[in-house]
């Protein structure tokens, strides 16, 4: 049976945190303990709303300082932030992964992230990113690249499946997923074509929160999927490309509510 640690929830992160290879001394694994926290209340990245939040009889100055030294100083490699968000995850876990843009605004400066996130107990937490050097959407040599490095610290084994929005399709990226054994659950758009016709074409007459499976597998972006489709609560269609039983065993979608927990995910969930 497992057992939960016991202490502060300072102390169980802080010696959560020094398992892994950070590069860190004591004193700024610490203060990271002490950011994340402050992150969630805040809600804010800004230093001057989390100094107010962090813990401590200082200054509030010099926390702010503090935090100036620490953000500019420290050099986390991404795999060792990866691999942290991966020990809360049961290690016989099969894990699903969703892939998101996110855009951040900094001053005049607008930033484009490329995300993937891997699903922890129902969070969405951030694996690896990639930083665009363009506005609007990435193309498939950039998610290819991403997902190379993803697979570096979890191998296709232990991916469940990988969630995208419409933004997330393409011949060269399809035949990349298929070909490293990542099964994909991407949403369509309405008129991309398999098997010789749009999809929306395949799917008439569905009720809401209907899951409906096309009888065969059908060509989409020169890949042979699963193509389904779900109305959801608000009345539109879902169409989505997968492999219903994927290339590994446990990996079958036989439940129409697992699979609408996974629609809703990949509708809903915002990096």
């Amino acid at each position: 049976m497992k057992t939960h640690p016991s202490g502060s929830p300072h102390s169980i992160v802080l010696n959560h945190l020094r398992q892994h290879p950070w590069g860190l001394g004591l004193p700024s694994l610490s203060l990271l303990v002490a950011i994340l926290p402050a992150l969630v209340q805040r809600e804010d990245v800004r230093l001057t709303k989390l100094a107010a939040a962090l813990p401590g009889q200082a200054l509030y100055s010099s926390k702010i300082k503090q935090l100036h030294r620490f953000f500019k100083n420290i050099q986390l490699p991404g795999e060792v932030l990866a691999h942290f968000v991966l020990s809360f995850a049961d290690p016989n876990e099969r894990l699903w992964l969703v892939i998101d843009r996110t855009n951040w605004q900094l001053g005049q400066r607008s930033i484009n992230i490329l995300v993937v996130a891997v699903i922890i107990r129902d969070q969405a937490l951030p694996l690896m990113w990639t930083l665009l050097p363009h506005g609007g959407s990435s193309n498939a040599a950039t998610r290819n690249a991403l997902l190379d490095r993803v697979l570096l610290v979890l191998p296709a084994e232990r991916i469940a499946g990988l969630l995208g929005d419409r933004e997330f399709i393409g011949k060269k990226w399809f035949q990349f997923l298929s070909k490293h054994q990542v099964a994909p659950c991407i949403r369509l758009k309405a008129d991309t074509r398999v098997g010789g016709m749009p999809v929306w074409g395949l799917f008439k007459g569905i009720a809401a929160h209907e899951v409906r499976w096309w009888y065969r597998p059908l060509m989409v972006y020169g890949v042979p999927l699963r193509v389904c489709a779900v109305r959801d609560a608000h009345g539109h269609l879902l169409y989505v490309a997968t492999l219903e039983h994927g290339r590994h065993k446990g990996a079958r979608l036989r439940s129409t509510l697992v699979y609408r927990s996974a629609l809703q995910t990949l509708e809903g969930l915002r990096l």
